[in-house]
């Protein structure tokens, strides 16, 4: 047995080791896309006080999203990037070619451990992705490109090309109103954040999920049974989900489970998100020991770039 514990704690270090690997390389992506941008919106202290420009940190945030996503598809030989290629963003007034400083981002760093590092990336981007829900709402969400062509709308079949308009749903196509917004968090994360986030989203956000997955809906199953266990018969409304093909078959359902969440609540998780760059810098302050602690020492100064 002291072998074996012995043996969990060297694990457990090893893996507390990869992880910073991948938060650092992480980090220093944030800290390329902060170079291009001019000095004075960088965060920084004021008068002892960590000043930082929140809609910046949004919008690094999905610039470092959608360069990890290219390097990922670019790690992988199967995965045609040409598309990908053209791709632009704009911060203030710097445009950034996405190609450009993905391939700066894997002659400097290497590719990450895509396999640790995907989760972590989730959970720096969910912020911003949680902001931007709630400005613009969870009435209207995107669903996977696969997802559109097996439910097609408006008398299209689904052999035919779909486009952009095409891979949007509203939440009353599954027999929801404004009522059950509280229960849709994260609905309008894009399709593959939500997939790695899936046990801290809403109810009903995981029972839409499975109703549009028909490929590995094992996941999806297995935390919306967790989210729903107090519920009688939450097994046989789980396999509902499970065997619908599309929204039609089960909103009548599906509004009544909203109507009961609402007066019962669920046990879905909630996380507590952080801005990318206020992460950053909590990251950059930790002891040698993992805490945080020098974090609120006012003298601390910021990494030299």
């Amino acid at each position: 047995m002291a072998t074996q514990a012995v043996q969990m704690e060297v694990d457990v270090d090893d893996q507390l080791r990869k992880r910073d690997v991948q938060l650092t390389k992480i980090f220093a992506l944030v800290e390329k896309i902060l170079s291009y941008l001019p000095e004075e919106i960088h965060p920084g202290y004021r008068n002892g006080e960590l000043v930082m420009d929140l809609d910046l940190s949004n919008e690094i945030a999905g610039l470092v999203s959608t360069i990890f996503t290219y390097m990922r598809k670019k790690n992988n030989p199967q995965v045609n990037t040409a598309k990908a290629d053209t791709y632009e963003a704009k911060i203030r007034d710097v445009t950034f070619k996405i190609k450009e400083i993905g391939d700066i981002a894997i002659a400097e760093l290497n590719h990450f451990d895509y396999m640790i590092a995907t989760p972590i990336m989730n959970l720096l981007c969910a912020f911003k992705m949680s902001f931007d829900e709630v400005r613009v709402g969870t009435t209207k969400f995107m669903v996977r490109k696969d997802v559109a062509m097996a439910q097609p709308r408006g008398g299209r079949r689904g052999e035919q090309p779909i486009d952009k308009r095409d891979q949007f749903r509203t939440i009353t196509e599954y027999g929801l109103s404004n009522q059950h917004i509280p229960l849709l968090q994260g609905i309008t994360f894009s399709p593959e954040r939500k997939t790695g986030l899936i046990r801290a989203l809403g109810p009903l956000t995981q029972c839409i999920m499975l109703i549009n997955e028909n490929t590995y809906p094992q996941r999806i199953a297995a935390a919306l049974k967790e989210t729903l266990n107090m519920l009688p018969m939450h097994n046989e409304i789980v396999n509902l989900f499970k065997e619908a093909r599309g929204p039609g078959s089960c909103q009548g359902v599906l509004k009544e489970l909203g109507d009961i969440l609402i007066m019962t609540t669920a046990r879905s998780q909630q996380k507590f998100y952080l801005p990318i760059l206020l992460a950053q810098q909590m990251y950059y302050a930790k002891g040698k020991n993992g805490d945080y602690s020098g974090y609120v020492q006012r003298e601390m100064e910021l990494p030299r770039r």
